[in-house]
């Protein structure tokens, strides 16, 4: 392994330069973004949740994968020094704004710091803006072969939050459906319970999806705070749930809906329940306070 991680080091160093051609001196990316681990980390995010068969078909036909790096400023508040680069993927027209919160909520006296970069977005590029020599950009590359290994190796593996975020998780999914709601699914329910599904949790991620089977409702909650950092990542201020109600919000495809991020494609809410299901944690709810692992 570490003579594979040498070679790969060795990949990047002679790719690094060979981007922007006499154009403005390129900002190197903090060394945290360069390191192999943390790129083969963004991949198996992006196997979990994004890539498609032909994805990997395209990938496999290349020897090396292909990976742009470039230091994004952004518009911020007064006082926020969050940072954040920008990871394409070339070969598959894709691109991924990862982000460091450095900022501080004075009406809550608290600051948000994550530990590492995490994914803030990802989204497809168009053919203009990927160029045979980006300006701007540090150009790194890693063995083909070592990638698919990994994400061979990986493809099961299964990273749960800790206990209390679990029934943070479940505080929060309680007070996002509204408790007449969840009454009356409940009764629904055979046997009065609610099931829940937990998707594994990313490296590089402050994401965590959720399948509540009784309701047939999909939630996506997410943070700028590490997720397992501590209570300030529930605050009310400071948390975003997105959810998606699978009888009313999946279609086709999202060209339904141009536009609307209310709306899941019936690929990708299938995506999200197998991560769920398959590989996620099941529970059960039977009042708020309490959640039971039933695996």
């Amino acid at each position: 392994m570490k003579g594979i991680r040498a070679i790969e080091l060795v990949l990047m160093l002679l790719f690094v330069g060979l981007s922007g051609g006499g154009q403005s001196p390129i900002v190197t990316p903090p060394a945290e973004v360069r390191d192999p681990d943390y790129l083969h980390e963004i991949c198996h995010f992006l196997y979990l949740w994004y890539w498609e068969e032909n994805d990997i078909a395209i990938l496999k036909g290349n020897d090396r994968l292909e990976i742009w790096l470039e230091v994004r400023e952004m518009d911020l508040d007064p006082g926020d020094k969050s940072r954040f680069v920008a990871i394409t993927f070339p070969q598959l027209k894709l691109e991924v704004m990862v982000k460091k919160s450095d900022y501080a909520i004075p009406e809550l006296g608290v600051e948000v710091k994550s530990r590492g970069f995490k994914v803030c977005a990802v989204r497809a590029l168009g053919a203009a803006e990927v160029v045979a020599q980006p300006a701007g950009k540090v150009v790194l590359a890693m063995a083909m072969t070592e990638v698919m290994d990994r994400l061979f190796a990986a493809r099961n593996q299964r990273d749960f939050p800790t206990d209390s975020l679990q029934r943070k998780i479940a505080a929060r999914l309680h007070k996002s459906v509204g408790a007449e709601e969840w009454l009356r699914r409940r009764e629904q329910a055979e046997g009065g319970r609610q099931m829940v599904y937990l998707a594994p949790l990313s490296a590089v991620a402050n994401e965590a999806w959720i399948f509540w089977e009784t309701g047939q409702v999909i939630l996506q909650v997410s943070s700028d705070y590490d997720l397992d950092g501590g209570d300030v990542a529930w605050m009310e201020h400071h948390l975003r749930v997105h959810a998606f109600d699978l009888r009313e919000q999946v279609v086709l495809s999202r060209e339904e809906t141009p536009g609307s991020n209310a709306y899941l494609s019936r690929n990708r809410a299938g995506r999200i329940l197998y991560n769920c299901v398959i590989l996620g944690r099941r529970e059960y709810h039977d009042r708020p306070a309490e959640v039971r692992n039933t695996d």
